[in-house]
């Protein structure tokens, strides 16, 4: 069957208060099968965790079928993240890539030349064009390795991979 989209996240379990400023966000994309294309599906994920680093939120979604990679689909889960709250928490990725664009700016992210410029577009217009509202705000982790490996890594903002960071990740990413 086609991907379908479902427009927002679906949420597994609900964030008592989504607005929570010390809420921390983990989201994941990945695209299945990439090298079959009619198998191909591209799905997004989110754990939410409180400041005690309890699970207080899940969800998942399914982007619209141009969101065609899982960096792609790593940046549809950011935008609909962006989408869900008020205030700009504090949001973990493991794609590099999104933290390189939010560096390297909205004009950058969003060229022609560049493969997910749709969804930056979308994520540029949510935050005004102002793509200092993520430069402390999204933080990169490394992942897809054992725990143990994990544990002895930092995330971008030089603080060390904590056990709940993996668990989440992997919770996101499944």
């Amino acid at each position: 069957a086609p991907q379908v989209d479902t427009g927002r996240w679906c949420w597994l379990i609900t964030p008592p208060d989504i607005h929570d400023e010390s809420l921390r966000w983990y989201i994941d994309g990945s695209r299945r099968y990439p090298t079959y294309h009619a198998l191909s599906v591209t799905g997004c994920g989110v754990v939410v965790v409180d400041a005690q680093g309890m699970l207080v939120g899940l969800a998942e979604a399914t982007p619209p079928s141009w969101v065609a990679s899982s960096a792609a689909a790593e940046a549809w889960a950011l935008y609909l993240t962006l989408q869900e709250v008020a205030v700009m928490p504090t949001i973990i990725t493991d794609c590099l890539g999104l933290l390189r664009a939010v560096e390297a700016g909205f004009s950058a992210a969003t060229s022609p030349r560049m493969a997910n410029a749709r969804v930056w577009k979308l994520i540029s217009e949510l935050l005004d064009g102002q793509a200092s509202q993520l430069h402390h705000a999204l933080i990169w982790m490394p992942a897809h390795t054992s725990i143990d490996q994990c544990m002895h890594r930092q995330r971008s903002d030089l603080r060390m991979v904590t056990t709940v960071d993996w668990r989440a990740n992997q919770l996101a990413d499944a």
